[in-house]
């Protein structure tokens, strides 16, 4: 006999699989790095490619923009939120880069290393480094995405030393890294219980 306001076992079964699926999400979701709100508008200048013409730059709900006399040069990908960015001469060699913190999906993009099977899709945090030659911006470094999130960045420097990056990690601590020719090498740190590698 059929019961009409009865539920069958699979509308059950499919309501149990939602409900996990639900509180799977909901515990990575509230244990994963998070993208800060976006700060008020920041803006910065310089002449990154040496042509004695002044470059602007202007990050504003996490999208930089870059002009050269008024002229629009460059913008950030919407793939990417840009939380911060560093105008310094990160590697030591005497001309200034550009040093992004990007929040985005994925780490490789459409190259992938051969022992990732499919596409990343988690979310994360990395640092871009970039160099403008001419007028146009070319990758010169891209991190994968990193353990930690990181809140701020900025850079330290000392006579007859390389350049220094000190990034703040959130959750609390710093790192202080070195361009080492390949990436960043940590050279000290203060981090509550775990650290970057």
């Amino acid at each position: 006999m059929h019961r009409p306001n009865a539920a069958s076992p699979t509308l059950w079964a499919g309501l149990a699989v939602l409900l996990g699926l639900f509180l799977l999400l909901w515990g990575y979701g509230r244990n994963c790095p998070r993208l800060p709100d976006p700060p008020p508008a920041v803006f910065a200048a310089a002449d990154l490619n040496a042509n004695g013409r002044t470059e602007s730059y202007r990050l504003d709900k996490h999208t930089l923009w870059v002009a050269e006399e008024g002229m629009p040069l460059w913008h950030t990908p919407p793939e990417w939120q840009v939380q911060e960015f560093l105008l310094a001469d990160i590697d030591g060699r005497g001309k200034p880069e550009l040093l992004l913190l990007v929040w985005k999906q994925g780490s490789f993009g459409r190259s992938r290393p051969f022992w990732q099977e499919s596409r990343d899709y988690s979310w994360g945090c990395h640092l871009f480094l970039l160099q403008l030659q001419r007028d146009r911006f070319h990758p010169f470094w891209f991190s994968s995405a990193l353990p930690s999130g990181i809140s701020r960045l900025q850079t330290k420097t000392a006579p007859n030393a390389p350049p220094r990056l000190v990034v703040v990690v959130q959750g609390g601590g710093w790192q202080s890294w070195q361009w080492d020719g390949w990436g960043f090498k940590c050279l000290d740190s203060a981090l509550p219980g775990h650290g970057l590698e």
